[in-house]
C-alpha cells in the first residue's frame, strides 16, 4: 500500500503513457485480425483447393481469433491503466487539499500520517487564562471530520423497526 507521501508525489502521466502504448498494440492487433480475415482468408479460398485449403482456412481462422483475443486483452489493460490514473489523481487532489488545510491551520502532518495541532502554553481554565476563540475553515480536513462526526451521531437502520416479540408465534 502506498504511503501518503508517495501518493502526494506520484506522477500519473506514466500510467497514461503506458495505456496509450497498450492502445496502439490493441489497434495493431485489430488491424492484423481484419487483414487475416478479409485479405488472407479470401485469397486462400480462391487459390487453394482440397485439404490444403481446409487446413489453411482453419489455421487462419485460429490466427484471427488470436488477434481478436489480443485486441480485447490489450484494450482491457489500457482501460485499467487509464482508470487507475484517473482514480488516483482524484485521491491525490483530495490529499493535497487536506495537506493545504492542515498547513493553513498550522497543523503538523507526521510521516506516519498522524496530525498534530499546536499545543497551548496556557493551562485551560486556569485563573487569568484568556478564553480562546476558534475558527472553522471549510476544507477537506474540516469536511472529513464533520462527516465522521455525523456518521457517529446518526444511527442508521436497514428496515422497519419491529418489536423483539413480533417474530414469536402466538
Amino acid at each position: 500500500m502506498p504511503t501518503w507521501q508517495q501518493l502526494r508525489d506520484a506522477r500519473f502521466t506514466k500510467y497514461e503513457g503506458a495505456a496509450d502504448g497498450w492502445g496502439k498494440v490493441s489497434n495493431r492487433a485489430d488491424a492484423a485480425r481484419i487483414r487475416v480475415d478479409q485479405e488472407m482468408a479470401a485469397s486462400i479460398h480462391t487459390t487453394q483447393k482440397g485439404e490444403a485449403q481446409t487446413s489453411a482456412e482453419r489455421d487462419l481462422t485460429q490466427l484471427g481469433r488470436n488477434y481478436h483475443y489480443l485486441y480485447g486483452e490489450c484494450g482491457l489493460i489500457r482501460t485499467t491503466l487509464n482508470g487507475l490514473a484517473a482514480e488516483l489523481s482524484g485521491e491525490q487532489k483530495k490529499l493535497k487539499q487536506a495537506l493545504d488545510d492542515a498547513a493553513d491551520l498550522k497543523f503538523t502532518v507526521n510521516e506516519d500520517g498522524s496530525v498534530e495541532y499546536p499545543r497551548s502554553t496556557e493551562l485551560p481554565m486556569a485563573p487569568g487564562a484568556s478564553s480562546g476563540t476558534g475558527v472553522a475553515k471549510s476544507g477537506v480536513l474540516f469536511r472529513t471530520c464533520l462527516v465522521r462526526a455525523r456518521r457517529t451521531e446518526t444511527p442508521t437502520r436497514a428496515g422497519p423497526r419491529t418489536s423483539p416479540n413480533a417474530s414469536r408465534k402466538r
